[in-house]
């Protein structure tokens, strides 16, 4: 994939901006994004065209979605707002289909999830534990680790996941825990790392976070790439780090907002780009989202698709190879 790239100007609130178009010559991806006041996955092209819905509001099949993730010749979706519909639904590469693959079992509102040696970790996080489900068949397996509700506990609202080059588990924490039903806010947002052997505790990889830019941390998505590590705050911005934990560049939000922008999962393009979905908080215009990119060689995130209604508070990002 070959991409020429354009920036283009725009004035708001009297400060200049900028972001990147992209002019097509070979399309091998498409980019879904999962939209949690939406409930549905909408795509776009790899030169930033709306397509359509992917998986539609209309279907009944997704609560508020949340990763997004292709294993095999499938699609699945994390979804589910209380432990009665929480699931890792099952999909086409098309979209078409749905199936409940894995659920109950103490999972209550899943978030990030991956599938690794025949098995599928779930990060189930109001219930702040990591639960163990059949790759193949999604039966239930165990519980990997679980919270207990102090910061020793370490499996404080986790979040996304992913399986480092070390055969480990890296694991998002939003530091946060449920006391009668309600969320609270109690320890450091932290990256967390398990061994799946069970030969070692799990172990405390990142933490102490500096809040930038929006007061406060929240490690949301996660992913290596070129022997590093990228991973994404919600409270603004993606951080890469070296694969021993050492932060090496932190990139700001591309879009500009008074009220700041929230960030959600990000995901590796074959061309090398980098996606991150973003929005605005702000339920006047319905948490308008936005896609920013960043290639290998950019020093800041630069915006890839403008905010506008069709990303509805989008958290859940996917590059579907064609």
């Amino acid at each position: 994939m070959v991409f020429m790239q354009y920036l283009i100007f725009t004035l708001f609130f009297g400060a200049v901006s900028s972001f990147a178009v992209y002019e097509e010559t070979g399309s091998s991806y498409s980019i879904l994004v999962g939209n949690t006041r939406g409930d549905n996955i909408v795509e776009y092209s790899s030169s930033g065209e709306y397509i359509g819905e992917f998986i539609s509001a209309d279907s009944g099949l997704l609560d508020s979605p949340d990763d997004i993730v292709k294993y095999g010749d499938n699609i699945y979706v994390s979804t589910g707002t209380t432990p009665e519909n929480s699931a890792i639904m099952k999909f086409s590469l098309d979209g078409t289909g749905g199936e409940i693959f894995a659920s109950g079992n103490g999972m209550y509102r899943p978030y990030g999830f991956t599938f690794y040696s025949g098995i599928l970790y779930v990060s189930s996080f109001m219930s702040d534990q990591i639960l163990m489900y059949d790759a193949s068949t999604g039966e239930y397996m165990d519980v990997l680790a679980a919270g207990d509700g102090t910061a020793e506990g370490l499996v404080n609202g986790p979040n996304d996941m992913a399986v480092g080059p070390d055969g480990r588990l890296y694991v998002t924490t939003q530091g946060s825990t449920v006391i009668s039903g309600s969320l609270e806010y109690q320890f450091s947002s932290e990256v967390i790392v398990f061994d799946l052997s069970g030969s070692a505790e799990p172990q405390v990889f990142i933490t102490d976070v500096e809040a930038v830019p929006n007061g406060f941390v929240s490690l949301l998505g996660i992913i290596f790439e070129d022997n590093y590590l990228f991973v994404s705050d919600f409270g603004g911005g993606v951080r890469k780090y070296s694969t021993d934990g050492t932060l090496m560049t932190t990139y700001q939000t591309a879009i500009p907002d008074e009220t700041g922008t929230f960030v959600g999962n990000l995901a590796f393009a074959p061309d090398g780009y980098l996606y991150v979905v973003s929005f605005v908080p702000n339920d006047d215009d319905g948490n308008q989202g936005a896609i920013q990119t960043l290639d290998s060689d950019a020093q800041a995130l630069e915006i890839f698709i403008p905010k506008n209604t069709n990303l509805v508070r989008p958290v859940g990002i996917l590059i579907l190879e064609s």
